[in-house]
């Protein structure tokens, strides 16, 4: 009987053995599992004292505590709680049986860095619903968090440049006809262009917002939008107070909402349509330059023969009083058709300004008074006293003024003001307007007249175009053309029975001057010395043989640059070399004045050469200290004028450049 008793008792021992290591195996595996895994588990028992039983490897390394502190201190759970959150980690604690819902909150780690994590708890509750243990799981969700939190910043950047972008975007419902698509978003510049509210823009359609002249062409550019996903257009916008805008569009088809819509981006197109307009005059002006050019340099070499025979019967005819009159009178009629050919070279493919740094106070003031004289109008002057210096041909900045107080007068046949004004600006980089950055001198002329009608100024400075029965048409496009020439702008602004307001901006240095304009006097100055002269024309080579006789002058005269050169390599050694050199800048068949004085510089480095022309678009007129010319006159000249330009160039130093 002892010895069953005792084989049962060691069966029992050994079951309860076999029990005691399947758990142990069991535990071990559960273990092993829990510390392998990259989610943190705890266990907490609450009663009858709080302490922490169980946290697995994972916990412990990334939280930066060991297990001897987590143990240590059954407190250490609620230190790891972010202070913001913890009525979060409170509400957890609500006695319930079954896991809670995961909440979303901070963990603060030991080093103080902060993690976000994905918390799951279940409350063990004794009979009387009294927690007794808290089981918890948790993730680590930081990196989720960060791939929110960068959509979500850059969902706010989209945002902020969406509304605040500087071209009109919207979206607008994808329908059959898309012109009837209402709009649904749209950002400032869109609300600011088109005069609207937001509220009063989101009840229209697209087609709402086209002008109706445009309607037929948008029709057929977004009908293309059924067969690709993206067009480009040009439209025009017609705002809410009636104005139009210019737009160059692109639309495609996008998402909104789980919807397909339509994206449209519109760019205010209205400064490069008025850069394309400039150019288009420009163009025009280009049609006549051969013809006009060539005009201009046969008449100008005729006028020179002609103002200085007239010249010089003047000053040789003193005792008859009443011829000198008449030729007086011929030489005004010789000046009024210089003006003319002026205005010709202007239209050639050149006619570069001669430049001068000035002050143009004086010529403003003259030239407007001047041609105002013997009218019913009164001239207002608002001129800045400090008016930069700028750098101009002061004849044919003369003559934009003058056409332009001729316009004026013509427009207020019955008397009435013209006020003249001048100041000094900055124009800063600048979207809204055609002017580039810089420093100018701003003239305005504004008359009481007339107007122009609105569908006539687009055509004001166009050759040609005159709404007068007397007149050219030839004025303001010439003053046109030679203000671009200058570097500078010209514009204008008229409504009927107002008047009109033209506005020239010069670029200028930012500094005052005096003001250099004068006008060449009758006095002669006479000199002495020898002047080598090319010229192929062989009536001004008469006329100017002569006109060196009288200003005593000894003239030596060529036809062809190959002459010229011989000529004046010829005189060194014969210890008679030539004070001065004036040329042609043209000749036919042969070298010209700046070819000839290539080959002049290396015979003498210090030749005192002037250069002649009546043909103003060579570069050379406009540049002649650059290509090697000490002085320059232009054709038609008179004898007082070449007396100075002569007397001028040998009072310079041959050794001075």
């Amino acid at each position: 009987m002892a010895v069953i008793l005792i084989i049962i008792i060691s069966i029992f021992c050994i079951f309860l053995a076999g029990i005691a290591l399947f758990y142990i195996i069991q535990n071990t595996r559960f273990r092993h599992l829990v510390n392998s895994t990259d989610d943190l588990f705890f266990y907490i028992i609450t009663k009858p004292k709080k302490r922490l039983t169980y946290v697995n490897k994972t916990c412990t390394s990334f939280c930066g505590y060991t297990d001897k502190e987590f143990y240590s201190n059954p407190d250490l759970f609620n230190r790891l709680i972010h202070p913001e959150d913890y009525p979060l980690f409170e509400f957890l604690q609500e006695c319930q049986n079954t896991y809670s819902r995961p909440v979303i909150m901070r963990w603060v780690k030991k080093d103080g860095s902060v993690i976000w994590v994905e918390q799951k708890s279940r409350n063990i509750c004794d009979k009387k619903n009294n927690i007794i243990a808290i089981a918890g799981i948790v993730r680590n969700i930081s990196h989720q968090k960060r791939e929110e939190f960068a959509v979500r910043e850059s969902t706010q950047v989209f945002k902020e440049l969406f509304f605040s972008a500087p071209d009109c975007i919207f979206l607008h419902e994808y329908v059959d006809d898309i012109l009837d698509g209402r709009i649904i978003v749209t950002n400032e510049r869109t609300l600011g262009a088109l005069e609207y509210t937001q509220e009063l823009l989101l009840s229209l359609n697209f087609k709402d917002i086209i002008d109706k002249n445009s309607l037929s062409l948008v029709s057929t550019m977004m009908e293309g939008l059924h067969s690709v996903e993206k067009v480009r257009y040009e439209a025009i916008f017609k705002t809410r107070t009636g104005r139009i805008i210019p737009v160059e569009i692109n639309t495609n088809i996008t998402r909104y909402k789980g919807q397909r819509v339509l994206l449209s981006i519109a760019r205010d197109v209205s400064l490069r349509h008025k850069m394309e307009q400039e150019a288009i005059k420009h163009q025009k002006l280009e049609t006549i330059s051969i013809l006009a050019g060539g005009i201009a340099h046969d008449f100008n070499n005729y006028l020179t023969a002609i103002a200085g025979n007239i010249t010089m019967a003047q000053e040789m005819l003193n005792n008859k009083d009443e011829l000198k009159e008449f030729l007086f009178q011929s030489r005004k009629l010789v000046i009024k058709a210089t003006d003319l050919t002026q205005q010709l070279l202007t239209f050639s493919k050149g006619g570069a300004p001669v430049k001068r740094l000035t002050s143009i106070q004086s010529i403003l003031k003259e030239t407007s008074l001047f041609s105002l004289r013997g009218t019913n109008i009164e001239c207002r002057f608002r001129i800045n006293d400090e008016l930069w210096t700028v750098e101009v041909d002061i004849g044919q900045i003369s003559q934009v003024f003058n056409n332009i107080v001729i316009n004026a007068r013509q427009a207020m046949n019955s008397g009435g003001i013209l006020e003249v004004s001048a100041e000094n600006i900055h124009v800063e980089n600048d979207d809204e307007s055609f002017i580039r950055k810089g420093n100018y001198v701003k003239i305005a002329f504004r008359d009481t007249g007339m107007g122009i009608p609105q569908e006539h100024i687009g055509h004001v400075f166009d050759p040609f175009f005159t709404t007068k029965q007397k007149g050219s048409g030839l004025g303001l496009a010439t003053s046109y053309s030679i203000i671009k020439r200058h570097g500078g702008y010209i514009t204008l602004e008229s409504y009927l029975d107002e008047g009109t307001t033209f506005y020239i901006y010069l670029p200028a240095l930012k500094r005052v001057s005096s003001d250099t304009y004068n006008i060449v006097g009758n006095e002669l100055l006479k000199g002495k010395g020898r002047v080598l002269v090319l010229e192929d024309q062989e009536y001004i080579r008469e006329t100017l043989k002569n006109m060196l006789n009288i200003l005593g002058y000894e003239g030596v005269f060529s036809s062809r640059g190959e002459d010229t050169i011989r000529l004046y390599e010829q005189a060194f050694p014969l210890g008679n070399p030539f004070e001065l050199v004036l040329m042609d800048i043209t000749i036919k068949g042969g070298l010209g004045g700046e070819e000839t004085l290539e080959r002049l510089l290396r015979i003498d480095p210090d030749v005192r050469a002037i250069v002649s022309s009546g043909y103003s678009n060579h570069p050379v007129v406009a540049n002649y200290r650059i290509y090697g010319f000490k002085n320059v006159i232009r054709k038609p000249f008179t004898l007082y004028e070449l007396s100075k330009v002569l007397f001028d160039t040998l009072a310079i130093d041959k050794k001075t450049n």
